[in-house]
């Protein structure tokens, strides 16, 4: 106020406040935090080569780095663990079933029986089924060897129907027809009795 003002009395108009939306807002306070911490993963790769890398916990990138691994390994790092399993076929009791009705199917689970070099040398025109109840994993498998050599199984879901019948008749295996591999595949086929006729036929072989 002017020494004026004060002398003649006057007061003088009050300046205006600023409001509420004229005042100037307060910045929201940011507590920093901590990224998650990336996922160390290890692979050991053929030849002892060992590594090692730091993935970030998104799912694309990791899969991205897993595919990515799996492309750096060798063909004989993905091949499945082979299990080779022979039997001496003069050492079983075997009935030939080849004359049952029958029909075609897939050979399942070769590559874990035989390498695809070994599938023409044990692949033919005839099988044996031999039934596995002590087979840990399932009591109905069948396995199918060719040449005396195991190159795989009958599908859990036929083995299970056919494996009942089979049991009823006293033989270690049953020589069955079949198909090997062709140019243009490397799978192995065999003929599998149908249910109906392998019943009847059964019933000319009990057990004793």
């Amino acid at each position: 106020m002017g020494i004026l003002d004060w002398l003649l009395g006057r007061t003088p108009p009050k300046r205006p406040t600023a409001t509420t939306s004229q005042k100037r807002s307060t910045p929201p306070v940011i507590t920093p935090v901590a990224a998650p911490k990336g996922l160390a993963v290890t692979i050991n790769r053929p030849g002892g080569i060992v590594e090692t890398k730091v993935v970030e916990p998104d799912g694309t990138t990791f899969d991205d780095w897993v595919a990515d691994m799996e492309k750096k390994e060798s063909p004989a790092a993905r091949q499945p663990r082979i299990q080779k399993v022979s039997v001496d076929e003069r050492a079983l009791s075997i009935l030939d079933i080849r004359g049952v009705d029958s029909i075609r199917v897939r050979i399942v689970g070769s590559a874990y029986c035989l390498t695809h070099k070994e599938r023409d040398t044990f692949g033919g025109a005839e099988y044996l089924l031999k039934p596995e109840p002590e087979n840990k994993h399932d009591p109905h498998a069948i396995a199918v060897y060719g040449r005396g050599r195991k190159v795989g199984y009958v599908s859990s879901a036929k083995a299970s129907a056919l494996s009942g019948i089979l049991a009823t008749m006293p033989f270690d295996a049953f020589r069955i027809a079949g198909a090997s591999t062709t140019e243009s595949s490397s799978r192995m086929w065999a003929d599998l009795p149908r249910l109906p006729a392998l019943r009847t036929f059964a019933k000319g072989h009990p057990a004793p």
